[in-house]
């Protein structure tokens, strides 16, 4: 990923990083202190877009899922006007890397809104997940021992091995609206499709990397963080997300009970968004099988995936930023 250069230290100036995803669409705004080598978070709004759906059965974007994701992006630049954001920017991930009419969007997105989107390659991704893992200090793999990290979205999977640095990472073609529209068209979820599901995973992962004993396993995207979501539900009182360490034994209790229920039960439960209720049940069994893949019993979770990673990349390098509270 090309650099972005910086405006001149005397001064703090403010930065956003849009991440255009196949199912969500964020903003990320931060404020950088060059005196004291902080940063603040002013904003990190996520919203449900859908730009991949009904994707998988044509590889074609269609046009209402472009047009909802547009105006999500308008408006996410207008948060920006109004934060006097210095430098802003877009990226696309894995849709926008399939899709044969993907430069349709990115050409709206240049006529209507004057802005480049900048499509990142899977290994990229994979990369600036695993960045903004290692560079949060609330969590156990930002002290350089080795981890773990996966970020599933909805079109992709990313996992990645590493230290100090990176050892071994993959991309792969498997993410909850994927997998939805490729194998879960009803629901409940039928047992025979289920199967099939589980055996298509198999054979994906099949040639995946795979860790040593060591290490803590980290899980980022709004399916993780959903599921995290769901299961902090269950306590009282509710535990935050970030930091949230989900267990396998809760997971697989989880996925069991959303894959019998249906889309009205889903989207009636608690800790899951009903615009996400159509795609979970993929995204639970996908997570289960990342876990079982990485032989971990539990997985903490970070709200802090790719767009965190991108501002770091571009706009704060080196290890000595602290986050701080607004």
């Amino acid at each position: 990923m090309a650099r972005t250069s910086r405006l001149p230290w005397l001064r703090s100036a403010r930065y956003a990083v849009i991440d255009i995803g196949t199912n969500s669409c964020l903003v990320l705004i931060a404020e950088v202190r060059p005196s004291s080598n902080e940063y603040v978070i002013l904003e990190d709004i996520p919203e449900i877009t859908q730009l991949g759906r009904g994707f998988y059965a044509s590889a074609r974007l269609q046009q209402s899922a472009m047009d909802r994701t547009l105006a999500t992006v308008r408006r996410f630049l207008d948060v920006c006007r109004e934060e006097d954001v210095d430098d802003v920017v877009i990226t696309g991930t894995s849709v926008l890397r399939d899709a044969s009419n993907g430069a349709d969007f990115i050409e709206a997105v240049a006529a209507q809104l004057d802005r480049d989107v900048e499509v990142i390659p899977g290994e990229e991704e994979a990369r600036l997940s695993y960045l903004a893992v290692r560079r949060d200090a609330s969590l156990p793999a930002a002290d350089g021992e080795s981890c773990v990290v996966t970020d599933i979205g909805g079109g992709s999977t990313e996992l990645i091995i590493g230290d100090d640095r990176i050892r071994q990472m993959a991309s792969l073609d498997l993410g909850s609206v994927r997998l939805t529209e490729t194998f879960l068209s009803s629901d409940p979820a039928p047992p025979d499709k289920l199967a099939e599901l589980r055996a298509h995973l198999r054979d994906a992962f099949a040639t995946a990397p795979r860790p040593g004993a060591d290490g803590v396993l980290v899980g980022v995207g709004g399916t993780i963080t959903t599921l995290a979501d769901i299961a902090a539900h269950q306590a009282h009182p509710t535990p935050p997300v970030h930091g949230f360490r989900l267990t396998r034994e809760t997971l697989r209790r989880q996925t069991e009970h959303l894959c019998a229920l249906t889309r009205s039960d889903l989207e009636r439960t608690p800790g899951l968004e009903a615009r996400r209720a159509g795609v979970i049940v993929a995204g639970a069994v996908l997570t289960e099988h990342v876990m079982d893949h990485f032989g971990r019993d539990e997985m903490w979770v970070s709200v802090r995936g790719l767009r965190y990673g991108v501002l770091l990349d571009r706009f704060l390098e080196g290890d000595e930023w602290r986050m701080v509270a607004r």
